[in-house]
């Protein structure tokens, strides 16, 4: 899969924890166990929700959605 440098340069800035984890929709209820780059991507786009980082979400909403597309119509669909 092909990213864009601005992508690659944002994992490449992430960082995240050796283990795995459940992480649930807090709308829907639905869970996914995700890999540690995939929280701290999560986490990083939850935050950026947060803070209202427009310009930052829609960049790692896509990012998550060609790294991760069922994960993502689960969590952040």
């Amino acid at each position: 899969m092909k990213l864009t440098q601005a992508e690659q340069k944002l994992l490449s800035q992430l960082e995240f924890a050796t283990k795995s984890e459940t992480v649930t929709n807090p709308n829907s209820k639905e869970s996914v166990f995700l890999e540690p780059r995939a929280v701290a991507l999560y986490d990083f786009i939850i935050g950026c929700e947060l803070f209202r980082m427009h310009k930052e979400v829609v960049m790692a909403k896509e990012l998550f959605r060609k790294l991760y597309p069922t994960e993502y119509m689960i969590l952040l669909d």
